[in-house]
């Protein structure tokens, strides 16, 4: 009977250790594929687009910012956000009358972006558009002496 059981004893030690992976097969190897990358949007991730706006990451100057994805300027405003996007200088206009905020000496008014003799009344207003810079005057940009 020990006869009959070493062979068998052979073959099943011969298949437990195939099966953990050690020993030698004469099968081929069959080749181990390593897991396919996971694109989480992650901002390193080149081909991502973290914030979903359809811009790639390495192509989006925002790429955390769904409304944003270009600087034509570079002035760190977005172009959807810019009101002169080729501007640089300027970003805003409060008042949408067209002149930039840091240009407007009135932002507030679209009425009025200018004053060119400073008596703080502007020139579309002013009654006396060449009051001498620094002379007192009253509402109506004329002297008040």
């Amino acid at each position: 009977m020990n006869s009959f059981l070493t062979p068998v004893a052979i073959v099943f030690t011969s298949l437990l250790i195939t099966a953990c992976g050690g020993g030698s097969s004469s099968a081929s190897p069959t080749e181990e594929k390593s897991p396919s990358p996971v694109y989480d949007g992650s901002i390193n991730n080149p081909n991502a687009d973290t914030d979903g706006d359809d811009v790639k990451n390495s192509e989006d100057v925002f790429p955390s910012d769904a409304s944003e994805s270009k600087d034509s300027d570079e002035d760190g405003v977005g172009d959807n956000g810019d009101a002169f996007p080729e501007d640089a200088s300027e970003s805003k206009d409060s008042d949408e009358d067209g002149i930039g905020d840091n240009e407007d000496v009135f932002p507030e008014d679209a009425n009025e972006s200018k004053d060119s003799d400073e008596d703080s009344v502007g020139d579309n207003s002013d009654s006396c558009p060449n009051t001498e810079a620094g002379e007192p005057s009253n509402n109506s940009g004329c002297s008040a002496i």
